[in-house]
């Protein structure tokens, strides 16, 4: 695998170097447990230590940079100051829980220290010998388990394994997608394109899993999209299409993307909707609805459960399902506008830079954590992500490298565009 970063620095001192291996450990262990079939690696996950062991890999990664040295410029990266600052105050919030003799993981704690992941991965992606190290290593990996997690679906639709189990590999399906985008951007295969697109559809069909449907509708925009797209710019360069078209040309592929993701989500809708027809999300989001038109501006400062109690599964404590009502329920207005306003440039800068149109030996590595973020976007919606470390350490991970990485690029661009300017 090529490096991320193509500017020399200096080598790794020791700090720094088992700092990046923890964080590829950490990384490994997260992404092998998103593979395995049975859902609990053999009552690993039974253990809380067995679920914050990436977290605690994570946070050491963290004080070894600290030891090590960093670049000062992450501690002033606005994405990542935002969601540090939303991390302590949950934390803060929890300490009203656990002093009535709540456990960690029913309290806000056990997220919060997920949440500083985000500082991880922006100390990592500004150093670029701990970057290269780390997705040299990890990339590989991410592949590998999402080819092991997709015959696993295969095997269980074709009821040939896992038979006693109705569903396997749910939401974990979002690190699949984002690892065979990211390998069929690499690898420029028009069948391998059609055939894994396919193949999602026909999953999806076959478990009945709304999610996955959503999923291969981003799979298909990250890879024909983008190509398309990136054929169209090539034409406007060359001036084969007028300023015009090509704003009549992207108006029409937004119209037509947005009226199909409407369409998907009608008919999962609908159909949920006949098939549960007492949706246990529905429930979680009334009630968390109105724990948020109690308290709008602030919540309760997460000093209260994340957890969920439901009146029909007496005894069971749930996670709410949907991870942006959490922080409007217990945070307010307040802390979603604060995540907000530290992802959405992240977004914004992805989808305006030639992140993911560079195919080929061209692709940067770090295009998978952008991928897969785009796949949590779509699946974060109705499934439990931030609540569960195996899945969330990954993605939060991923925000706090391309907080560091997008802005670095936005700021070479416009240097370019200045140095242009001024000959």
């Amino acid at each position: 695998m090529s490096a991320t970063n193509a500017s020399k620095s200096v080598s790794l001192n020791m700090y720094q170097a088992l700092g990046a291996v923890s964080c590829v450990l950490s990384l490994t262990y997260c992404l092998i447990l998103n593979a395995d079939p049975t859902g609990d690696f053999n009552g690993l996950l039974d253990n809380p230590i067995g679920r914050y062991l990436p977290v605690v890999g994570m946070i050491a990664t963290i004080f070894l940079f600290v030891l090590g040295g960093f670049s000062p410029r992450v501690l002033t990266n606005g994405p990542i100051v935002l969601l540090f600052l939303l991390a302590s105050t949950m934390a803060l919030g929890s300490f009203v829980q656990l002093s009535s003799g709540a456990s960690v993981e029913n309290s806000f704690l056990g997220r919060s220290a997920v949440m500083f992941c985000v500082l991880t991965g922006g100390l990592v992606a500004a150093n670029d010998r701990a970057m290269a190290l780390v997705t040299n290593n990890v990339l590989p990996i991410f592949v590998l388990s999402a080819a092991m997690g997709i015959v696993f679906l295969i095997l269980r639709s074709l009821d040939l394994a896992f038979t006693n189990q109705v569903h396997i590999l749910r939401v974990e399906q979002i690190f699949f997608v984002a690892g065979f985008a990211w390998l069929s951007r690499r690898y420029r295969s028009a069948f391998l394109r059609y055939a894994l697109f396919a193949l999602f559809l026909w999953i999806a069909y076959e478990t009945g899993k709304s999610t996955m449907t959503l999923l291969a509708l981003v799979f298909f925009a990250l890879t024909f999209g983008v190509s398309a797209a990136e054929r169209i710019g090539s034409l406007y360069q060359t001036k084969k299409i007028s300023r015009g078209l090509l704003r009549f040309l992207i108006g029409l592929f937004v119209v037509i993307g947005l009226s199909i993701l409407f369409y998907f989500a009608y008919e999962i809708i609908s159909e949920r909707g006949v098939r549960y027809q007492n949706d246990l999300r529905l429930e979680m989001w009334k009630a968390r609805w109105s724990l948020f038109l109690e308290s709008p501006i602030v919540g309760s400062l997460f000093s209260d459960s994340p957890l969920y109690a439901s009146p029909i599964l007496r005894g069971m404590e749930l996670s709410t399902h949907n991870d942006f009502l959490d922080l409007l329920a217990f945070g307010g207005i307040i802390s979603l506008a604060v995540f907000t306003a530290a992802t959405i440039p992240i977004y914004v800068r992805l989808i305006k830079s030639s992140f993911f149109a560079n195919r080929g030996t061209a692709l940067r590595d770090d295009a998978i954590f952008g991928m897969l973020l785009l796949c949590y976007l779509v699946a974060s919606i109705g499934n439990p992500i931030f609540s569960t470390p195996r899945l969330a350490v990954p993605i939060w991970f991923s925000i706090g490298i391309l907080a560091v990485t997008q802005l670095r690029n936005s700021n070479m661009r416009s240097g370019a565009l200045k140095v242009r300017v001024s000959r």
